[in-house]
């Protein structure tokens, strides 16, 4: 039997494990990555935290460093856990594919942790919408494995997919965009800094 939207789970197993994420989740992975990054973001300019989960230090830091903060989590118990730590922050309980926050348009996106659980084809397209809603000069940070690749996820037993370097280039090389960087963070997850070719 197909499953339709209303009986669909966004969060992809995460609102059954959120309890548990939040219990043993290491606060420290990426945040020295996620700092680097942020700094050549200005006070002022606005950033959406597609996949927000409860928050850390790096939600935080770009709090601090005065950007308008949005998030959005299909979990609605690890959403609550966000809202609990940081009231201030516009946030949502959306999943990247219908999320109203797309909208509108932002300095940059962040998409941690969450595109390889997508299908591909929802990949292409959650990152074509990203591309499209970002102001002039805008950044897009995701990760996923460099390599094209498929696992388990070891909390949901759900498998994740990454396309790999090659067609996530290709799919935002379309919509004017760049590579400007990788990482690789603590924990051994890769990110791929994007941004606008107008914008170098």
């Amino acid at each position: 039997m197909v499953m339709n939207s209303l009986q669909r789970d966004f969060s992809n197993g995460w609102n059954a494990r959120a309890q548990e994420f939040i219990a043993n989740r290491s606060m420290q992975i990426g945040v020295a990555t996620m700092a680097n990054w942020s700094r050549s973001l200005r006070a002022g300019q606005s950033i959406l935290d597609i996949g927000c989960g409860f928050g850390g230090p790096y939600t935080q830091s770009l709090i601090d460093a005065g950007l308008t903060v949005h998030g959005i989590d299909p979990s609605a118990v690890l959403l609550t856990e966000y809202q609990r730590r940081f009231p201030s922050v516009s946030a949502r309980c959306e999943a990247i594919e219908n999320t109203r926050f797309l909208d509108s348009r932002f300095d940059a996106i962040l998409a941690i942790g969450v595109l390889f659980l997508l299908e591909p084809e929802v990949q292409r397209i959650a990152l074509e919408r990203m591309a499209t809603r970002l102001n002039a000069g805008g950044r897009l940070l995701f990760t996923s494995p460099w390599q094209c690749c498929e696992w388990q996820d070891l909390l949901t037993d759900r498998p994740s997919r990454s396309l790999g370097r090659e067609q996530y280039v290709a799919v935002l090389h379309a919509h004017e965009m760049r590579l400007f960087a990788e990482y690789t963070d603590e924990g051994g997850n890769h990110y791929y800094d994007f941004r606008f070719s107008t914008s170098f």
